[in-house]
């Protein structure tokens, strides 16, 4: 059985995760979900309202948000997504 994943976020960090997806026979990759469309041309971006209509359908959630100074944002997506049950 194949999975699909979707990559919550859109910068360097969620494009190194989406290669390295690309890479394994095992897990199908679904797009991004992200604010930023600047990849919209090559990747599907869902928007954060889609995930929550359709909660089953995105349930393999990667966190591809990265961090710079702190962690502080992709501890919060996590929280949240912990909270959403997501």
């Amino acid at each position: 059985m194949i999975t699909k994943v979707l990559i919550l976020g859109s910068g360097g960090h969620a494009v190194s995760c989406q290669e390295l997806i690309s890479k394994l026979s095992k897990i199908s990759f679904m797009g991004f979900c992200s604010k930023n469309a600047s990849l919209s041309k090559k990747y599907k971006i869902f928007s954060e309202k889609e995930i929550l209509k359709k909660p089953k359908k995105f349930n393999n959630l990667i966190n591809g948000v990265g961090h710079l100074k702190d962690n502080s944002v992709r501890k919060k997506l996590f929280i949240k997504r912990r909270i959403q049950n997501c």
